[in-house]
């Protein structure tokens, strides 16, 4: 084997190694696994009590222990009693109580949402967004706090070993992070180099370059059903349904759809150079429809998907530097995977074309 040729299916066998092995074995890091109450009003002390899973407080509780009750990045409240009770499994109870100031609403019908924040020498930070609803205290008696208006001094160190980001919604899910996510990355560019391939069809009309299309949409259809699957997987746990006719897995489903008519319109023509063109109007055209009603229509309408529908995207609060390196690794090893595919199925069509030229002449 030539290694200088094929080192990057070296490559692609070593990455996705890497990331299916590690990103499965490695842990999720500590998180907070429940909490009550929810509810907080101004002007009055709010006592809170957190249930934390992965943690090891009762083998490192050196006295560094707070929490943070965050309003913005300027402003939070720190808690004046932070009390742990050590548990077993890694689960822990804490009681905390905060001091909320009346400040923290500038008008009484306001209702406001703030995050939780743990953090110690060891564990770094455990995080829970939007986690208490701040509203007027009728009986407000509390003064102004002044700590209030201070910057937050919220620690954000990683934890000291490696372990991959533990949200209360995801869960064990967010490792699907590896698979249906950098799926969607591949398919998008095998589908960019599959029009490519059809426009030089319609330039320079030569029959490989139908070839090469039709390999790259068919292969790029591929990572879009396992895309599409894991997705789903992802919905099941995440909005608790596999299907919720949310717009984005809508507008996958009826792209995959199209991708499915361009070959079945393949199918239906014996002439090769009437099959060419045809195929390559149609791939532009598909192709045309099918990115701005998966990437944009969804970002305008009301979407569960992040990034879209004025949700945030994963980047904004859900990826550390540990994912990061498998994400990234995943999105080159599953794209490369996908343009090796490709490559083998353009030999085969090359090879069954050859082999009709040869039989009919």
């Amino acid at each position: 084997m030539n290694f200088r040729k094929h080192w990057w299916k070296l490559l692609t066998v070593l990455l996705l190694v890497f990331v299916i092995a590690g990103g499965l074995y490695f842990p999720l890091s500590p998180g907070i696994r429940s909490y009550a109450p929810d509810h907080a009003h101004t002007g009055s002390l709010f006592s809170l009590t957190v249930q934390t899973e992965g943690t090891d407080f009762k083998a490192h509780h050196d006295g560094s222990l707070r929490a943070w009750l965050v309003f913005d990045s300027t402003r939070h409240i720190e808690a004046s009693v932070c009390r742990f009770h050590p548990g077993d499994a890694g689960m822990h109870r804490l009681d905390l109580v905060f001091a909320v100031p009346n400040e923290v609403l500038q008008d009484k019908r306001q209702v406001k949402m703030m995050d939780l924040y743990l953090n110690d020498d060891y564990h770094g930070d455990l995080y829970l967004a939007s986690a208490v609803t701040v509203s007027y205290g009728k009986d407000s008696v509390m003064q102004e706090a002044a700590h209030f208006k201070d910057p937050i001094r919220v620690k954000q160190e990683a934890p000291v070993y490696f372990s991959f980001p533990n949200r209360e919604l995801l869960k064990e899910s967010i490792r699907n992070l590896f698979f249906h996510v950098p799926m969607w990355f591949g398919m998008t560019l095998l589908l960019i180099l599959s029009v490519i391939y059809s426009i030089r069809v319609l330039w320079k009309k030569q029959e490989n370059d139908d070839l090469l299309a039709a390999a790259f949409a068919r292969v790029a259809l591929l990572l879009g059903i396992l895309g599409i699957i894991t997705g789903a997987m992802w919905a099941r746990v995440t909005w608790g349904a596999w299907w919720n006719n949310d717009p984005k897995q809508d507008a996958a489903a009826v792209g995959l759809l199209m991708y499915l008519a361009y070959f079945v319109l393949r199918g239906s023509m014996d002439d090769l150079d009437k099959k060419a063109r045809v195929s390559a109007v149609a791939n532009v055209f598909f192709f045309f429809i099918f990115i701005p009603m998966i990437f944009v229509v969804p970002r305008l309408t009301s979407s569960l998907h992040p990034g879209n529908g004025g949700n945030p995207g994963f980047n904004t609060y859900d990826l550390d530097n540990h994912l990061r390196i498998f994400f990234y690794a995943a999105v080159i090893g599953w794209t490369l995977l996908g343009v090796w595919l490709a490559r083998l199925q353009y030999t085969l069509s090359k090879l069954v074309r050859n082999q009709r030229i040869r039989e009919a002449g």
